[in-house]
């Protein structure tokens, strides 16, 4: 399956609504850019609204500021801002996205555009450690999907992330 491009999810996945995220990976509803919050400052200002928040979020990496996840509110009067940044993000009830349109903007361009990332709820007090988690990763040039490490399975589902270290993201199933 490594290297394969799948092309079907799951039956229990709405690809009609993950097709919808294009709203959260730079363009709110009303189909205006949106801006960095804040810019980053150093760790003791950096904006964490994320903390405590109740409700969906869509995290992705940073692209400018790594070792940086960007945390986006998904629902409500704060869906599609960013209301936080942290080097280490824990979800749970968690999706994995790709938007098709943005990858294949990608492809042609061969510019990184943030286009792929996780939707899930903010789980406080995690531990960022992963011993016994299965490693998944995202490329877009090799796969359509966010994939196993060990196996180059699809993955679409996990019920816990651990994403960190800036390209990290760890799932149990």
């Amino acid at each position: 399956m490594r290297g394969e491009l799948p092309l079907e999810a799951p039956e229990d996945i709405d690809l009609d609504n993950i097709e919808l995220e294009e709203s959260y990976y730079g363009l709110n509803y009303d189909k205006k850019p949106l801006n960095e919050n804040l810019e980053f400052g150093n760790e003791d200002v950096m904006l964490q609204g994320h903390k405590g928040y109740h409700g969906k979020v869509f995290v992705h990496r940073n692209l400018n500021k790594p070792p940086y996840w960007t945390v986006k509110a998904r629902h409500g009067e704060d869906a599609g801002l960013v209301i936080g940044y942290d080097k280490t993000v824990c979800l749970t009830n968690v999706t994995f996205v790709v938007g098709e349109k943005s990858r294949q903007r990608v492809l042609a361009s061969g510019q990184k555009n943030v286009h792929a990332g996780v939707v899930g709820n903010i789980k406080e007090n995690c531990s960022p450690n992963t011993n016994g988690w299965i490693a998944v990763t995202y490329n877009p040039y090799t796969n359509r999907t966010f994939v196993r490490v060990d196996n180059g399975e699809p993955i679409f589902k996990a019920s816990e992330a651990v994403l960190k270290n800036e390209k990290e993201v760890w799932i149990k199933l």
